[in-house]
This record gives C-alpha cells, structure tokens and sequence, in this order.
C-alpha cells in the first residue's frame, strides 16, 4: 500500500471515489496525505471542462523521464507555478510602473524625467508616465499647464485631454483646461494637434491655441514661461481661461453671472498678492468684484 500511495494512482482512485476504508485509513496516516488533500481541494473548486483523467494522466506518465513520486511532482508543479507567478509579477512591476506628480493651489513642481529631460508644472497640474518603458517611448499625460526642456532623442510626447505635442527635442509650454489648449514653443520645433487633427508646426516664438475648436496662432518674444517667475501673462486670451488660472494660484472661486466671460484679455497678474493681481486684471477690463468670504469673489460690471 505504501508504494500505492506514493504514485499517480492514488490520485485517481481518490478523484474518481474508488478508495476502499482501508486504503483512506493508510493514506490519512501517510506523510503525503496533507499535499494530496490540498490538491484535491483545489481540483474541486476548479470550473474546467470535462476530460479523461486516465487518458490525460497516461499521457503525463509517457512525458517522465525519471519515475518520481507523484508528491515529488505535485510540489514540483507548485513550485513551477509560483515561479511563473513571481516572473509575470516582476514583468508587470518593472514594466508598468506609472509615476505620477501633482501640485496644489498656488505651487510650483521642478521634475527631471528618465532621460533627463525636464518638466515644471505649474499650480494644480499633474503629470503621468510610465517609467519602466521610458526609453521605448517616451510619454506622458499632462493635466494643466508644464514648461518642457526636452533632451534630443526619439519622439517625445505629450497627451491632454484636448490635444497632443509631438516633439524629438526643445523648450514648450502646454496648458490645457476643458476646451481650451495652448502650446507655445520656446525653442526648436514642436508639432502640436487638437482633438479635431488641426495641426501647427511651432517654430521659436510662435503660439497655437484651440479654444472650442476655434484656432489661433500668434507670435511671442519670451524665452521663458512668465509664471515661472511668479507672473501668468495672457495673449488675447479667453477670461474663462485666465480666471481658471487665477483660482490655480491663489485658491479663490468667482461667481461670474455679472460679466462677460468671452471676452479678451491681454496683459498679466502677480502671483505674490491676490489684491494687486485683482486690480491688474480686472481694472482694465472696467469689472468690478467683491469678497463674499474669504475665498468667494463676485464679478460684476463696472458702472
């Protein structure tokens, strides 16, 4: 019995019901009956389709090259599959690694990529990329507004929500808020593209917006992004927009009923004082605002 229970036909017999009290009293008292157990336990929770078990083991048998024990086997087996587990864990772990940055109201992020290319975001934006694959493709999703110091190299990419910048090395801005997206390029040469395929190849100084689809380009002389140095410029931009950027850095919301948010603006706020920055933006545009609070403000028409 003890050669029985040390080989594949026990399995069987025990699968298909076929054990007799005394072979089950000898198998219970054996050393291996703790492993078979757990594998017949596992084999029941199991949804497969159905087989001939005695075909299927034959064939398993002719596969021997050495006569083992089936415990041997069985454990052999398990530890296969834990080590097919572990490598396609470890596959993932190291090819799927996203990496994410934030930032909040009214802050600035300085974030150096694999390949040593640069990205600074700007108050409440986010990047995303996978770093395990950077260098088959190097990627990212922007939410926001970064400045990018791209290394030369393949394709660099970056993805919004409202479009594309396709780049293989330079400086650019992107910003991106629903609706709205503005790529400016600060050297060498960007391919930007909007949800609708309107494309613009940039040269330094020149900017493409995308505003509801409507397209805009215009030419600039800045070498770096103002709000890098603590001040958001605007080129004829919409006031929906340069309010979004307003509540990003000084973390106030507006209540806009009163005015008309299509219109322009060009010029700049600070970003060290939220009462000069009101008068900057809206003493030229003849809006006038209230406090409701400390973080509401009221717009309305000057009289």
């Amino acid at each position: 019995m003890e050669n029985d229970i040390t080989n594949g036909e026990i399995i069987r017999k025990w699968l298909e019901g076929e054990l007799s009290q005394e072979e089950i009293e000898a198998l219970k008292s054996s050393n291996v009956y703790d492993d078979y157990k757990k594998i017949i336990d596992a084999t029941n929770n199991l949804n497969v389709p159905d087989y001939d078990i005695e075909k299927e083991y034959v064939k398993i048998q002719q596969l021997r090259t050495h006569k083992k024990a089936a415990a041997k086997q069985i454990k052999n087996w398990m530890y296969t599959a834990a080590a097919v587990l572990v490598v396609t864990l470890g596959y993932f772990y190291f090819t799927d690694t996203s990496t994410s940055y934030q930032t909040g109201f009214g802050e600035q992020l300085a974030i150096t990529l694999p390949d040593n290319s640069k990205v600074r975001l700007n108050a409440n934006s986010s990047i995303e990329f996978n770093e395990g694959n950077w260098e088959e493709e190097r990627a990212l999703k922007l939410v926001g507004e970064g400045f990018f110091e791209v290394e030369k190299g393949s394709t660099f990419l970056v993805t919004t929500n409202e479009g594309t910048v396709e780049v293989l090395g330079t400086e650019f801005n992107v910003a991106v808020q629903p609706n709205f997206f503005e790529v400016q390029c600060l050297e060498g040469k960007v391919k930007a593209s909007d949800l609708k395929q309107k494309q613009a190849l940039l040269t330094q100084g020149k900017g493409f917006r995308s505003v509801n689809g409507v397209i805009q380009e215009w030419n600039f002389n800045n070498k770096k992004p103002s709000w890098i140095l603590g001040e958001s410029s605007f080129n004829d931009s919409p006031l929906t927009q340069v309010l979004i950027a307003f509540q990003n850095q000084y973390n106030v919301t507006f209540e806009t009923k009163g005015i008309d948010k299509n219109q322009r603006f060009t010029g700049s706020f600070t970003h060290d004082d939220i009462n000069t920055a009101l008068e900057t933006l809206f003493d030229a545009m003849e809006i006038s605002y209230t406090f409701e609070g400390e973080q509401k403000i009221v717009l309305f028409k000057s009289e």
